[in-house]
């Protein structure tokens, strides 16, 4: 069993190595045009989209409970509608909470922009919606805990895209961020593997002096 355990930790280790050779390669690429994206987007992960429109910025989410340096604090999701009609999210990036829950946060401005580049998001995460009163008493920003627009959506009256997009660091619109590909690298999971690997083999080790010591009685 601890061979096994080893084993499939190894193989999640390369996993997670073709995960993040093949984003970073992504990331790489030229911009795709959003309009250009093919219906199963499943193995884009990591592509850098650009959109072309304008962001609605009276309507925008805060994603709650995220931390960057320490701070805890917001992402910001903001809805862009792209020239065809189609309206896509947008996370900005990371903002710090006020000094009391019950403060809004302090979110730059937008630039006016026709154009986003954004990198598509794909993730499978917990999709429930909480409202804090204290901060969107007026209807806007929304304080959510997911950033998957097809639960979002309800609030706009109209569908989003189906897939999150995250404004690229150059972008003049991004803020702080810290958007890892995985959380657990693959040299973890090697660790992992070489501690499975040390139970068995302890193991065999108790079991082979347990038998000698019987033999030798």
């Amino acid at each position: 069993m601890f061979v096994k355990l080893g084993l499939w930790q190894l193989e999640r280790a390369t996993e997670k190595e073709d995960l993040i050779a093949g984003e970073s390669m992504r990331r790489n690429l030229p911009p795709v045009m959003f309009d250009e994206l093919p219906k199963d987007v499943r193995h884009l992960s990591g592509t850098v989209v650009r959109l072309n429109g304008e962001y609605v910025p009276d309507r925008f989410f805060l994603l709650d409970n995220r931390v960057l340096k320490g701070k805890v604090g917001f992402e910001v999701l903001v809805p862009y509608r792209q020239s065809s009609g189609k309206l896509a999210l947008v996370n900005r990036g990371f903002v710090p909470m006020g000094r009391t829950r019950e403060d809004a946060p302090v979110i730059p401005a937008l630039i006016t922009s026709t154009i986003a580049d954004g990198s598509l998001y794909i993730a499978v995460e917990n999709s429930f919606i909480f409202q804090e009163e204290s901060i969107a008493a007026a209807g806007w920003p929304r304080i959510v805990q997911t950033s998957d627009p097809m639960v979002l959506q309800r609030f706009m009256g109209e569908g989003f895209y189906s897939h999150l997009f995250r404004l690229t660091e150059s972008d003049p619109n991004a803020l702080p961020r810290y958007w890892p590909t995985t959380i657990m690298l693959p040299v973890k999971h090697r660790g992992y593997a070489l501690q499975w690997f040390t139970m068995a083999l302890v193991l065999a080790l108790a079991f082979a002096f347990s038998i000698f010591r019987r033999n030798d009685d």
